[in-house]
């Protein structure tokens, strides 16, 4: 039976098996075309302009973190090439680190999954995969482009393929003034300051074997630096953040008849240097992680599948607000059971869990997907939910509290899933509905003394529906295709221990749609992307919120071939309608901006 995924081009995930999702769940893969990635230099901004999420940024380029479903930052798993990438000390990441140009595979997977995607997926989770290309010879690609407020990217890629292996290699490079005119709180057009941008990046991927018995190793370094813009109430910033991280990921696969043999295992290193020159502050802080992963898969009967997967992660991280060095051991066994036919698809998971010294014995889930008539199926997915504290809720001097409680919680999601294909034109239409809830949840409130502490006082409700829609048609010189991505939800949190006052979670819209028009003809395509986000409350007390706001941006390429050269030219307009919008309070994000560039593969 075929997953529940919904995918904006064609594009097939052929990779690391235990990051895929279950098909009860809700998939999303995104565009990975090369017009995309020249048109969306970060993971961030096309998550903003696709995926059913929401983008919490205070300028382009500056830190961007990822709420689904009303979940928080730390509620979302980020993996790249079976990794967890999530910072141990903050829980999150900030998605304006990833230039799309790196990466060839993204999914998103809505809903959480503890069972199957372990910590963090409360919310759900973010999967990316750089895989080499699967040519026969030598290939060289490079892309480049210009835009307004003085952004350029250069992008130069190597992909070699011959019988037995596979290597690409790719470097990045993107650099932004972002000096956009915005205005004031008195009415006064002004230039943004302290708000430059300059990314660098490389990546590795070798393949050695063949599809049934291979082995990859896959290399990523980035170094970023970028200052952080003062707000509307502020008259001057010095703040200023650099980032610079290596992973890497050794991965063997082995399939035969009836099993499926995955270990990989990575290495990450991250470094994080904050500074402000008026207070003065100048913070490092840096983590690093040793992962192991072993999963095997058993097709015991015509019908019925068994995985085994254990995991293994440890976790040193170092700041100047910690009294020393601190660690985290996690160990993690997880057992799937799955039956499957052509008009069934049922699995249940069990997890368990040791995180340090806290076990959990059991965390199950459940999902379905049933065939009713024809092309009408029916999802179900029963998860239970947690995430363990961060290094600073255990740590952080002061406020740290190295007793806080893992957050606990259970997700609910029903719905269905209409689809037909055919020779000109296909169509597809889900809707789920979804109910999430958790417990113990970490909140960092103010203490008398002045500083803020961790404690578990909250919990929290999201409930609400998703739904996507496409429409493709067909021709012989052209195609049209159009889609929606559409939530609407209740996302609410508990105040205190003490008292029954629910909130509305801040930075958590309750209405998010997202919609997109291609039309190609011959060599020629038009892209248009629509994005609207509703009112978002930005204080616990739910007395001050930002406004909604709808974003629109265009494309036009051309493509044509000479001789051994593909070549790619585009144009492209963000905010065409000039929108005055902000999307964290008193923090001005640009109005209408112009892009245009270049991709040529030489082969």
């Amino acid at each position: 039976m075929r997953d529940s995924i919904f995918q904006l081009m064609p594009v097939e995930i052929n990779g690391y098996k235990p990051t895929a999702s279950e098909p009860g769940v809700i998939t999303q893969k995104l565009d990975t075309t090369p017009l995309t990635k020249l048109f969306s230099t970060s993971l961030a901004e096309q998550l903003s302009r696709e995926g059913n999420v929401f983008i919490k940024t205070n300028s382009p380029g500056g830190v961007a973190t990822v709420s689904i479903g009303g979940s928080s930052a730390s509620q979302t798993s980020l993996l790249w090439n079976g990794l967890l990438l999530n910072n141990p000390m903050l829980g999150l990441y900030d998605y304006s680190l990833i230039p799309t140009f790196l990466f060839d595979q993204a999914q998103v997977q809505y809903g959480g999954n503890g069972a199957t995607q372990g910590n963090a997926s409360v919310g759900g989770s973010i999967q990316l995969l750089s895989q080499p290309k699967s040519i026969d010879g030598y290939a060289t690609e490079l892309v480049m482009g210009v835009g307004s407020f003085r952004s350029q990217q250069l992008g130069v890629a190597s992909h070699y393929g011959t019988e037995g292996i596979k290597i690409t290699t790719r470097a990045y490079f993107q650099q932004n003034k972002n000096d956009y005119p915005f205005q004031d709180l008195y009415g006064k057009i002004r230039r943004q300051q302290n708000a430059a941008l300059n990314q660098q990046g490389f990546s590795q991927d070798i393949q050695i074997g063949d599809d049934k018995n291979n082995l990859s190793v896959h290399t990523w370094y980035l170094k970023n630096e970028y200052q952080i813009p003062g707000s509307l109430l502020q008259s001057k910033s010095a703040q200023k953040q650099n980032d610079e991280a290596i992973r890497t990921a050794l991965t063997w696969n082995k399939q035969t008849k009836k099993n499926n043999l995955i270990w990989n295992v990575g290495y990450t290193n991250d470094k994080i240097r904050f500074i402000d020159s008026l207070i003065p502050l100048d913070e490092k802080s840096r983590s690093s992680s040793i992962q192991s992963d072993f999963y095997i898969e058993h097709q015991s009967r015509k019908k019925w599948k068994s995985s085994y997967r254990l995991n293994y992660n440890y976790t040193e991280a170092f700041t100047d607000a910690y009294q020393q060095k601190q660690t985290i051991q996690a160990v993690n066994l997880i057992v799937k059971t799955a039956y499957e036919t052509e008009k069934l698809y049922a699995s249940l998971s069990k997890r368990s869990s040791l995180y340090n010294h806290e076990y959990n014995l059991l965390i199950p889930s459940l999902d379905v997907k049933a065939k009713v008539y024809k092309n009408l199926s029916t999802l179900l997915d029963i998860s239970r939910l947690y995430r363990n504290p961060t290094l600073n809720d255990l740590y952080w001097q002061p406020g740290g509290n190295p007793n806080i409680k893992t957050e606990k919680g259970w997700n609910y999601s029903a719905g269905f899933e209409l689809s037909e294909k055919k020779e000109k034109w296909n169509y597809q239409l889900q809707a789920v509905g979804f109910y999430t809830l958790m417990k113990n949840e970490i909140l960092w409130t103010p203490s008398e003394m002045g500083f803020y502490f961790a404690q578990n006082v909250n919990e929290s409700r999201a409930k609400g529906v998703r739904v996507f829609a496409q429409l493709t048609r067909k021709r012989e010189n052209s195609n049209l295709s159009g889609w929606i991505n559409a939530s609407y939800g209740n996302y609410l949190v508990k105040q205190s221990s003490a008292s029954n006052d629910f909130r509305n979670k801040i930075y958590t819209p309750h209405e998010i749609y997202k919609w997109g028009i291609t039309y190609s003809y011959k060599n020629f395509q038009f892209n248009y992307y629509g994005s609207y986000a509703g009112y978002s409350f930005v204080t616990s007390d739910n007395s001050s919120w930002t406004n909604p706001f709808l974003l629109q941006d265009v494309t036009l390429s051309y493509s044509c071939e000479i001789k051994n050269s593909d070549l790619q030219f585009y144009v492209g307009c963000k905010n065409i309608s000039d929108e005055n919008y902000q999307i964290v309070k008193y923090r001005p994000m640009p109005g209408r901006s112009y892009q245009a560039g270049i991709r040529m593969v030489l082969k």
